[in-house]
């Protein structure tokens, strides 16, 4: 009994006696997060260095944190980390120590053991990936302890972006099973955005609306921003651009403010819809366009960041509450538009909560940018072929509409056959064709014989009756022809023809010929039946100079056929 009590003491002393910031490694662990219970200091100063951070009175200034991960959001200053990992097996641990996340700009990592000299670690977005101890989006570092051993670690984080870790200590088989699912989600946001790039180019070239350039330039937007939040844009497409990387950063928020107004408001169409908000949405374009400009040429990323990222909020609301009034007024592909917009929202603000230390790192938050990013471009391509279904149909109707309109312009509504101003754009078109190509053009001018007698005689309506059969039969006869029969005006009619004088002569016959087989009647006409006159015309067009010469010749040739006795032809 005396032997369990002194052991339970022992266990109980040792305990005391273990720092608050020493994480153990035991047997058949397979991961150890190093957040709750290290300690932290927030050096506002931004001059302290390691060596002065190891002296006495500036390790009383830390504190232990509690929290699953270590954030200070974006406050000024470097932010030290120092824990201690002792392996209590009888085994050497060889693993990797990960922070986590992607975008942190500059992060030291200074190990120190006994009896060797202290190890340095200079990674983040700052340095060249070459540098990596370790292939991967986010800093890590390879760590060996002997058995019974133990590492004294401090790590640096500096740089104006959010300041933000989750130190994990793996298993090498651990650690690469984290790498596989990040590679994995990674490969995958990397290939829907690519895909939605090339899709819009590919419609904005085929169909040359400029929404689609909009949108490629927007999901661009996507895959810089989200390769800057993930680490992969540096890891994979500028590891060589360390000069640049934390102007980058900066940049992509605003472009991503930027591109995403672009396209909403000519998605929802805020000019004609909704001229207010356009205005708003033009004045937030402006102020991003000066951020661009300020991060490009001034050194003030921190300011930048923050302004942009309290913009990014407020246009983001904005951009929800006029999805959900295009919704309301039935804009096309809006509620498709409106749902996406919805979740980015979400995940926006999980993701900032999780950026100013409001809730605790873990892997699927960290991850839910993307998925959701992802969602929202199955979500915006769904919404722009909505659209674009919806307005071809609506173009289509109009156009139909306007063929329709067209053809009432052009047709006279009595008779059915083209109208004076049909015939005016039509003989003025052929005139030109046919000047190009020394081609013949002629044309009939017909007049019905004693038609205002008819009408004295018949009464009016019988004179309706009579010009609609007049042309229909004219227009029977020249159906399978160039001949183009027209009303010119009252009972006089007009025949273009694209051909020679030999050409509109047999069309002539062929009327008068028909006009005598169908015989309607007319008694107040010396030949009793219905008779029309006609004067024909030729030019090839290069011999005159206007196609209203060819008129008046026609015009001439069939008041002479009248002067001899009508129901005949003259060629003039």
């Amino acid at each position: 009994m005396p032997s369990k009590i002194l052991f339970l003491i022992f266990i109980i002393f040792t305990a005391f006696l273990k720092a608050d910031n020493t994480f153990l490694i035991t047997q058949n662990q397979q991961n150890i997060n190093l957040s709750n219970g290290a300690k932290v200091y927030l050096d506002t100063t931004h001059k302290k260095s390691f060596k002065d951070i190891k002296t006495k009175e500036n390790l009383e200034l830390f504190e232990t944190n509690k929290n699953d991960s270590i954030s200070y959001g974006f406050k000024h200053g470097k932010l030290w980390v120092h824990f201690v990992i002792e392996n209590k097996t009888d085994k050497e641990f060889n693993g990797v120590l990960d922070s986590s996340i992607g975008w942190i700009d500059q992060y030291d990592v200074y190990i120190e053991k006994k009896d060797s000299a202290t190890l340095h670690y200079e990674l983040g977005n700052n340095q060249n990936v070459s540098n990596k101890p370790i292939n991967t989006v986010s800093p890590a570092i390879p760590i060996r302890i002997q058995a019974n051993d133990n590492l004294d670690i401090t790590i640096c984080i500096s740089g104006k972006h959010a300041k933000l870790i989750n130190p994990v200590l793996y298993t090498n088989k651990s650690f690469e099973k984290r790498r596989v699912y990040w590679h994995t989600l990674i490969g995958s946001i990397i290939g829907v955005l690519v895909a939605g790039i090339l899709v819009g180019l590919f419609l904005f070239f085929l169909v040359r609306e400029k929404i689609f350039l909009y949108y490629s330039l927007f999901i661009l937007s996507i895959f810089i921003i989200l390769g800057s939040y993930y680490g992969y844009l540096f890891q994979i497409y500028l590891p060589e651009t360390s000069v640049y990387n934390e102007k980058i950063i900066t940049l992509s928020i605003a472009f991503y403010s930027f591109s995403k107004i672009l396209f909403s408001r000519h998605f929802l169409q805020t000019k004609h819809n909704m001229p207010i908000i356009d205005k708003i949405f033009q004045f937030f374009m402006g102020t991003y366009l000066i951020l661009i400009v300020a991060a490009i040429f001034l050194d003030k990323g921190d300011i930048v960041t923050n302004i942009s990222l309290n913009l990014l909020t407020i246009d983001s609301l904005l951009i929800v509450y006029v999805s959900f009034r295009a919704y309301m007024m039935k804009i096309p592909g809006s509620l498709s538009f409106l749902v996406a917009w919805t979740l980015s929202n979400v995940a926006g603000i999980i993701a900032s909560m999780l950026v100013n230390g409001n809730i605790n790192y873990a892997d699927w938050i960290y991850s839910l940018s993307g998925l959701t990013n992802m969602i929202d471009i199955i979500l915006f391509s769904y919404a722009l072929a909505e659209r674009t279904i919806i307005l071809k149909k609506i173009n289509q109707d109009l156009k139909e509409s306007n063929i329709v309109l067209e053809s009432v312009a052009m047709n006279d509504a009595l008779t059915g056959v083209f109208n004076r101003r049909f015939f005016d754009e039509q003989l003025q078109r052929l005139w030109e064709h046919n000047k190009t190509i020394n081609s013949p053009v002629s044309l009939v001018m017909i007049d019905i014989d004693y038609f205002k007698q008819y009408n004295d005689r018949y009464g009016h309506q019988a004179g309706d009756r009579c010009l609609q059969q007049f042309a229909s039969e004219i227009k029977n006869l020249t159906n399978d022809t160039s001949a183009i029969i027209t009303r010119y005006g009252g009972e006089e009619f007009a025949l273009i023809v694209d051909a020679n004088t030999e050409i509109a002569i047999k069309h002539a016959q062929e009327i008068k010929d028909r006009l005598k087989e169908i015989s309607i009647p007319n008694e107040s006409s010396s030949f009793g039946f219905v008779t029309a006159s006609f004067g024909i015309a030729t030019y090839i067009p290069k011999e005159t100079k206007d196609y209203h010469d060819l008129i008046k010749s026609a015009d001439e040739a069939l008041y002479k056929s009248k002067n001899q006795g009508r129901n005949q032809y003259t060629v003039y």
